[in-house]
């Protein structure tokens, strides 16, 4: 499944290129949405989209999107309305958002004695999401988030072979989501790919035990090179 996440490929593609269920893809793809979205906001559990801003920050090479909280959304809110009537005191932004997107526009954020965010950097990275939310068709409010989270995990990962993605992605499951989407089927054909597709099964404990320094030796077994995956 993750070989298939790393394509961005649909669930109707996965299922039609696997055999599995639609539903049974759906919820595997949920599960690593999920894990995704820790991995970007360890502290914030996913929330879902009341209002229409997300909050976009880029640093250090690494960006993050999210819904705005609506503690922080109000106020933001309130400041893009009066910005036609010349009002420019962009109000308290705890959680250093560079930029904010509202209906569809871009709005820097910049706080009274800040260093200037270079132009660009947050441009792209929106540009990015966009064509990504446009490739989707429609999102539902409440995954909203979720969708955010994973799309900057792949934007922050662009440049990293997808066999690289994938071990990323195999480190971030949980062991008790990973006890309910197993790989069932690991293969070595033309070209060393890696075919990995998760399943709802039962019984599988022994593979909640696998940790990311064990995962070297299990494809080495199975003859998979991930840098070709």
């Amino acid at each position: 499944m993750l070989r298939w996440f790393v394509r961005d490929a649909t669930s109707a593609e996965i299922a039609r290129e696997t055999g599995l269920e639609r539903k049974r893809v759906v919820r595997a793809l949920m599960i690593v949405r999920q894990a995704v979205h820790r991995f970007e906001h360890p502290a914030a559990a996913p929330r879902a989209s009341h209002g229409s801003l997300i909050g976009l920050r880029v640093a250090n090479g690494r960006a993050s999107a999210e819904i705005v909280p609506p503690a922080e959304a109000d106020p933001l809110e309130r400041w893009l309305r009066r910005r036609a009537t010349g009002f420019t005191l962009v109000p308290r932004n705890p959680r250093g958002y560079m930029a904010v997107v509202h209906r569809g526009r871009l709005y820097r954020l910049a706080e009274a004695g800040a260093e200037p965010v270079p132009f660009g950097p947050v441009e792209a990275f929106w540009a990015y999401i966009q064509r990504r939310l446009r490739a989707k068709g429609g999102i539902r409010r409440e995954r909203l988030d979720l969708y955010l989270a994973s799309f900057a995990w792949r934007y922050n990962h662009r440049k990293m072979p997808p066999g690289g993605q994938i071990r990323e992605l195999l480190s971030l499951i949980r062991p008790d989501q990973v006890s309910r989407v197993v790989i069932v089927k690991i293969s070595a054909g033309i070209g060393q790919e890696l075919h990995g597709v998760f399943r709802a099964f039962a019984k599988t404990s022994w593979l909640s035990q696998i940790r990311r320094d064990a995962m070297d030796q299990l494809f080495s077994r199975a003859r998979i090179t991930l840098t070709q995956a």
